[in-house]
Protein backbone atom coordinates (compact mmCIF):
# COMPACT_ATOMS: atom_id res chain seq x y z
CA UNK A 1 0.00 0.00 0.00
CA UNK A 2 3.03 2.59 0.69
CA UNK A 3 4.37 1.80 -2.51
CA UNK A 4 0.87 2.33 -4.47
CA UNK A 5 0.58 5.40 -2.57
CA UNK A 6 3.65 6.73 -3.09
CA UNK A 7 3.17 5.93 -6.97
CA UNK A 8 0.27 8.16 -6.57
CA UNK A 9 1.68 11.24 -5.13
CA UNK A 10 4.41 10.74 -7.82
CA UNK A 11 1.86 10.89 -10.29
CA UNK A 12 -0.10 13.73 -9.03
CA UNK A 13 2.82 15.94 -8.59
CA UNK A 14 4.22 15.82 -12.02
CA UNK A 15 1.03 16.06 -13.64
CA UNK A 16 0.37 19.16 -11.48
CA UNK A 17 3.87 20.08 -11.72
CA UNK A 18 3.48 19.87 -15.81
CA UNK A 19 0.36 21.82 -15.84
CA UNK A 20 2.41 24.79 -13.96
CA UNK A 21 4.89 25.13 -16.03
CA UNK A 22 2.97 25.03 -19.18
CA UNK A 23 0.85 27.36 -17.56
CA UNK A 24 3.44 29.93 -16.43
CA UNK A 25 4.61 29.73 -20.36
CA UNK A 26 1.55 31.62 -21.30
CA UNK A 27 0.08 33.82 -18.12
CA UNK A 28 1.06 37.03 -18.36
CA UNK A 29 -0.20 38.41 -14.63
CA UNK A 30 0.47 37.03 -11.23
CA UNK A 31 -3.06 36.78 -10.26
CA UNK A 32 -3.33 34.38 -13.27
CA UNK A 33 -0.09 32.43 -12.30
CA UNK A 34 -1.48 31.99 -9.12
CA UNK A 35 -4.84 30.67 -10.16
CA UNK A 36 -3.30 28.33 -12.18
CA UNK A 37 -1.35 26.81 -9.19
CA UNK A 38 -4.17 26.44 -7.46
CA UNK A 39 -6.07 24.45 -10.34
CA UNK A 40 -2.67 22.50 -10.82
CA UNK A 41 -2.68 21.83 -7.43
CA UNK A 42 -6.35 20.90 -7.22
CA UNK A 43 -6.49 18.50 -10.19
CA UNK A 44 -3.07 16.93 -8.45
CA UNK A 45 -5.37 15.88 -5.45
CA UNK A 46 -8.04 14.46 -7.24
CA UNK A 47 -5.44 12.48 -9.13
CA UNK A 48 -3.92 11.87 -5.77
CA UNK A 49 -7.90 10.71 -4.16
CA UNK A 50 -8.55 8.75 -7.17
CA UNK A 51 -5.37 6.64 -7.31
CA UNK A 52 -5.40 5.77 -3.88
CA UNK A 53 -9.34 4.97 -3.44
CA UNK A 54 -8.76 1.64 -3.52
CA UNK A 55 -6.23 2.02 -0.44
CA UNK A 56 -8.49 3.75 1.24
CA UNK A 57 -11.28 1.64 0.77
CA UNK A 58 -9.13 -1.48 2.31
CA UNK A 59 -7.55 0.52 4.98
CA UNK A 60 -11.41 1.12 5.94
CA UNK A 61 -12.39 -2.69 5.49
CA UNK A 62 -9.19 -3.72 7.71
CA UNK A 63 -10.10 -1.19 10.60
CA UNK A 64 -13.48 -3.05 11.00
CA UNK A 65 -13.09 -5.56 13.52
CA UNK A 66 -12.99 -9.31 11.76
CA UNK A 67 -16.51 -11.26 13.43
CA UNK A 68 -15.52 -13.28 15.90
CA UNK A 69 -17.67 -16.56 14.48
CA UNK A 70 -15.83 -15.78 10.92
CA UNK A 71 -12.47 -16.47 13.31
CA UNK A 72 -14.01 -18.96 15.05
CA UNK A 73 -14.77 -20.93 11.44
CA UNK A 74 -11.19 -20.34 9.93
CA UNK A 75 -9.33 -21.71 12.95
CA UNK A 76 -12.10 -24.42 13.17
CA UNK A 77 -11.68 -25.72 9.27
CA UNK A 78 -8.32 -24.26 7.98
CA UNK A 79 -5.58 -26.10 9.01
CA UNK A 80 -3.21 -23.80 7.27
CA UNK A 81 -5.19 -21.14 9.39
CA UNK A 82 -4.99 -22.52 12.72
CA UNK A 83 -1.15 -23.32 12.74
CA UNK A 84 -0.67 -19.59 12.35
CA UNK A 85 0.81 -17.06 15.03
CA UNK A 86 -1.16 -14.39 16.23
CA UNK A 87 0.15 -11.36 14.47
CA UNK A 88 -0.23 -13.75 10.74
CA UNK A 89 -3.61 -15.07 11.82
CA UNK A 90 -4.98 -11.32 11.79
CA UNK A 91 -3.04 -10.73 8.62
CA UNK A 92 -4.77 -13.84 7.35
CA UNK A 93 -8.13 -11.87 8.26
CA UNK A 94 -7.05 -8.66 7.05
CA UNK A 95 -6.61 -10.87 3.23
CA UNK A 96 -9.83 -12.70 3.86
CA UNK A 97 -12.10 -9.21 4.55
CA UNK A 98 -10.45 -7.71 1.22
CA UNK A 99 -11.13 -10.63 -0.81
CA UNK A 100 -14.36 -10.54 0.46
CA UNK A 101 -15.10 -7.19 0.36
CA UNK A 102 -13.92 -6.57 -3.12
CA UNK A 103 -14.88 -10.15 -5.01
CA UNK A 104 -18.38 -11.06 -5.40
CA UNK A 105 -19.18 -14.72 -4.79
CA UNK A 106 -22.77 -16.39 -5.56
CA UNK A 107 -24.48 -19.35 -5.15
CA UNK A 108 -25.98 -20.46 -8.65
CA UNK A 109 -28.51 -23.28 -7.61
CA UNK A 110 -27.67 -23.60 -4.42
CA UNK A 111 -27.89 -21.45 -1.28
CA UNK A 112 -24.45 -20.46 0.31
CA UNK A 113 -23.56 -18.85 3.89
CA UNK A 114 -20.88 -17.30 5.57
CA UNK A 115 -18.69 -20.51 5.90
CA UNK A 116 -18.70 -21.13 2.29
CA UNK A 117 -17.47 -17.45 1.74
CA UNK A 118 -14.51 -18.05 4.12
CA UNK A 119 -13.69 -21.10 2.26
CA UNK A 120 -13.71 -19.36 -0.72
CA UNK A 121 -11.52 -16.57 0.31
CA UNK A 122 -8.85 -18.60 2.41
CA UNK A 123 -8.37 -20.51 -0.36
CA UNK A 124 -7.58 -17.34 -2.41
CA UNK A 125 -5.53 -16.50 0.63
CA UNK A 126 -3.06 -19.20 1.19
CA UNK A 127 -1.21 -19.59 -2.07
CA UNK A 128 -0.31 -15.85 -1.95
CA UNK A 129 0.28 -15.08 2.00
CA UNK A 130 4.00 -13.88 1.27
CA UNK A 131 2.40 -11.25 -0.99
CA UNK A 132 0.55 -8.71 0.71
CA UNK A 133 0.47 -6.59 -2.57
CA UNK A 134 -1.16 -9.65 -4.67
CA UNK A 135 -4.09 -8.66 -6.91
CA UNK A 136 -6.17 -11.62 -8.55
CA UNK A 137 -6.62 -8.75 -10.89
CA UNK A 138 -8.84 -11.11 -13.80
CA UNK A 139 -10.92 -12.60 -11.26
CA UNK A 140 -14.58 -10.55 -11.34
CA UNK A 141 -16.20 -12.93 -9.68
CA UNK A 142 -16.54 -16.32 -7.87
CA UNK A 143 -19.96 -18.68 -8.33
CA UNK A 144 -20.84 -21.94 -6.41
CA UNK A 145 -22.56 -24.62 -8.53
CA UNK A 146 -24.53 -27.42 -5.99
CA UNK A 147 -22.19 -30.30 -7.49
CA UNK A 148 -19.61 -31.10 -10.17
CA UNK A 149 -20.54 -29.93 -13.37
CA UNK A 150 -20.13 -30.50 -17.01
CA UNK A 151 -18.89 -28.23 -20.11
CA UNK A 152 -22.81 -27.67 -20.53
CA UNK A 153 -22.64 -27.02 -16.68
CA UNK A 154 -25.48 -29.99 -16.13
CA UNK A 155 -25.02 -31.67 -12.63
CA UNK A 156 -23.13 -34.86 -11.46
CA UNK A 157 -23.86 -37.35 -13.91
CA UNK A 158 -20.97 -39.07 -15.40
CA UNK A 159 -18.25 -38.68 -12.29
CA UNK A 160 -15.13 -39.13 -14.76
CA UNK A 161 -16.48 -36.05 -16.67
CA UNK A 162 -17.36 -34.43 -14.22
CA UNK A 163 -15.33 -30.83 -13.13
CA UNK A 164 -14.65 -30.33 -9.62
CA UNK A 165 -13.91 -26.19 -10.56
CA UNK A 166 -13.23 -23.91 -13.43
CA UNK A 167 -11.65 -20.71 -14.33
CA UNK A 168 -13.05 -18.92 -17.38
CA UNK A 169 -10.37 -17.24 -19.65
CA UNK A 170 -12.60 -16.19 -22.38
CA UNK A 171 -16.06 -14.89 -23.49
CA UNK A 172 -19.18 -14.85 -21.36
CA UNK A 173 -17.40 -16.72 -18.42
CA UNK A 174 -13.70 -14.38 -18.52
CA UNK A 175 -12.94 -13.18 -15.00
CA UNK A 176 -15.13 -15.88 -13.39
CA UNK A 177 -14.82 -18.72 -10.94
CA UNK A 178 -17.01 -21.27 -11.05
CA UNK A 179 -16.36 -23.93 -7.72
CA UNK A 180 -18.33 -26.94 -6.69
CA UNK A 181 -19.87 -26.74 -3.12
CA UNK A 182 -19.50 -30.23 -1.76
CA UNK A 183 -15.44 -30.06 -3.41
CA UNK A 184 -15.06 -26.96 -1.67
CA UNK A 185 -16.16 -28.26 1.55
CA UNK A 186 -14.15 -31.44 1.18
CA UNK A 187 -10.72 -29.94 0.43
CA UNK A 188 -10.56 -28.02 3.75
CA UNK A 189 -12.12 -31.91 5.46
CA UNK A 190 -10.15 -33.77 7.70
CA UNK A 191 -9.50 -36.84 4.95
CA UNK A 192 -9.20 -34.20 1.93
CA UNK A 193 -5.46 -35.67 1.10
CA UNK A 194 -3.63 -33.85 -1.23
CA UNK A 195 -6.66 -32.29 -2.70
CA UNK A 196 -8.21 -28.88 -2.53
CA UNK A 197 -10.32 -27.63 -5.68
CA UNK A 198 -10.04 -24.27 -4.14
CA UNK A 199 -6.02 -23.57 -3.87
CA UNK A 200 -5.99 -25.36 -7.52
CA UNK A 201 -8.03 -23.09 -9.04
CA UNK A 202 -6.71 -20.10 -7.67
CA UNK A 203 -3.40 -21.38 -8.46
CA UNK A 204 -4.44 -21.12 -12.02
CA UNK A 205 -5.27 -17.67 -11.44
CA UNK A 206 -1.46 -16.91 -10.20
CA UNK A 207 -0.78 -18.74 -13.20
CA UNK A 208 -2.64 -16.51 -15.51
CA UNK A 209 -1.30 -13.15 -13.86
CA UNK A 210 1.87 -13.30 -16.31
CA UNK A 211 -0.55 -13.06 -19.09
CA UNK A 212 -1.77 -16.87 -20.14
CA UNK A 213 -2.52 -20.23 -18.23
CA UNK A 214 1.01 -22.29 -19.30
CA UNK A 215 2.22 -23.87 -16.22
CA UNK A 216 4.34 -20.59 -15.13
CA UNK A 217 3.55 -19.17 -12.58
CA UNK A 218 4.04 -15.24 -12.01
CA UNK A 219 5.29 -15.98 -8.73
CA UNK A 220 8.29 -18.12 -10.21
CA UNK A 221 11.46 -16.36 -9.77
CA UNK A 222 13.60 -16.18 -12.32
CA UNK A 223 16.09 -18.37 -11.21
CA UNK A 224 14.22 -20.61 -10.99
CA UNK A 225 12.40 -20.38 -14.41
CA UNK A 226 14.67 -23.44 -16.23
CA UNK A 227 14.95 -25.96 -13.27
CA UNK A 228 11.00 -25.55 -12.82
CA UNK A 229 10.44 -25.95 -16.69
CA UNK A 230 13.14 -29.18 -16.66
CA UNK A 231 11.00 -30.76 -13.51
CA UNK A 232 7.90 -30.23 -15.35
CA UNK A 233 8.85 -31.93 -18.68
CA UNK A 234 10.42 -34.41 -16.73
CA UNK A 235 7.70 -35.56 -15.26
CA UNK A 236 5.15 -35.57 -17.99
CA UNK A 237 7.59 -36.92 -20.10
CA UNK A 238 8.15 -39.92 -17.51
CA UNK A 239 5.02 -39.61 -15.59
CA UNK A 240 6.64 -40.01 -12.26
CA UNK A 241 3.67 -39.74 -10.16
CA UNK A 242 3.69 -42.91 -8.90
CA UNK A 243 7.37 -41.75 -7.11
CA UNK A 244 5.99 -38.22 -6.25
CA UNK A 245 2.67 -39.10 -5.21
CA UNK A 246 1.39 -36.86 -8.21
CA UNK A 247 -2.23 -37.22 -8.79
CA UNK A 248 -2.65 -38.79 -12.48
CA UNK A 249 -4.71 -35.39 -13.79
CA UNK A 250 -1.29 -33.30 -12.47
CA UNK A 251 -0.19 -35.02 -15.76
CA UNK A 252 -2.98 -33.25 -18.14
CA UNK A 253 -0.49 -30.40 -19.17
CA UNK A 254 1.77 -28.14 -17.61
CA UNK A 255 -1.24 -25.73 -15.93
CA UNK A 256 -2.71 -28.69 -14.69
CA UNK A 257 0.67 -30.13 -13.32
CA UNK A 258 1.23 -26.95 -11.51
CA UNK A 259 -1.92 -26.49 -10.13
CA UNK A 260 -2.25 -30.07 -8.87
CA UNK A 261 1.08 -29.79 -7.66
CA UNK A 262 -0.06 -26.54 -5.44
CA UNK A 263 -2.94 -28.60 -4.00
CA UNK A 264 -0.20 -31.47 -2.95
CA UNK A 265 2.17 -28.64 -1.83
CA UNK A 266 -0.48 -26.98 0.54
CA UNK A 267 -2.42 -30.43 1.47
CA UNK A 268 0.56 -32.59 2.46
CA UNK A 269 3.63 -31.08 2.21
CA UNK A 270 5.32 -33.93 4.46
CA UNK A 271 4.54 -36.11 2.10
CA UNK A 272 5.68 -34.11 -1.15
CA UNK A 273 9.25 -33.09 0.71
CA UNK A 274 10.16 -36.91 1.25
CA UNK A 275 8.49 -38.29 -1.87
CA UNK A 276 9.92 -35.36 -4.73
CA UNK A 277 12.27 -33.47 -2.66
CA UNK A 278 13.40 -30.93 -5.69
CA UNK A 279 9.24 -30.10 -6.35
CA UNK A 280 8.76 -29.41 -2.86
CA UNK A 281 12.03 -27.47 -2.74
CA UNK A 282 10.93 -25.17 -5.86
CA UNK A 283 7.10 -25.03 -5.05
CA UNK A 284 8.75 -23.05 -1.63
CA UNK A 285 10.39 -20.59 -4.05
CA UNK A 286 7.24 -20.11 -5.83
CA UNK A 287 5.20 -19.22 -3.01
CA UNK A 288 7.75 -18.50 -0.71
CA UNK A 289 6.37 -20.65 1.98
CA UNK A 290 8.00 -23.04 3.93
CA UNK A 291 5.31 -25.17 5.30
CA UNK A 292 8.01 -27.70 7.10
CA UNK A 293 9.07 -27.24 10.74
CA UNK A 294 8.59 -24.33 13.27
CA UNK A 295 8.80 -20.56 12.22
CA UNK A 296 7.48 -18.18 9.80
CA UNK A 297 5.61 -19.53 6.69
CA UNK A 298 7.10 -16.34 5.01
CA UNK A 299 10.69 -16.96 3.59
CA UNK A 300 12.86 -14.07 2.65
CA UNK A 301 13.22 -10.84 5.26
CA UNK A 302 11.85 -12.06 9.24
CA UNK A 303 9.05 -10.76 10.46
CA UNK A 304 8.38 -9.45 13.68
CA UNK A 305 5.21 -10.77 15.22
CA UNK A 306 3.17 -7.36 16.01
CA UNK A 307 -7.38 -37.88 -8.42
CA UNK A 308 -10.59 -35.28 -9.34
CA UNK A 309 -10.92 -33.48 -12.33
CA UNK A 310 -10.44 -29.59 -11.60
CA UNK A 311 -10.52 -27.33 -14.51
Amino acid sequence: MRATRRWALTEAAAVAGFAILIGLAFTATIAAALILVVVALVIGGLIYRSETRIIRRRLAVMAQPFPAEWAQQLGKIVPYYATLAPAERERFQHLVAIFLDEKPIHGIGCTIDDTTRLLVAASATIPVFAFPAWEYATLRKVLIRPEAFDATFQDRQQQETMALGMVGASGLFDGVMILSLPDLYAGFAPNAGKHNVGIHEFSHLIDQNNGAIDGIPASLPRECLQPWTTLVHDHLAHHRGDDAGIPAYGYTNEAEFFAVASEYFFQSPEEMARRDPELYALLEQIFQQRLLGKGLRRMGKKRTEGDGHSG
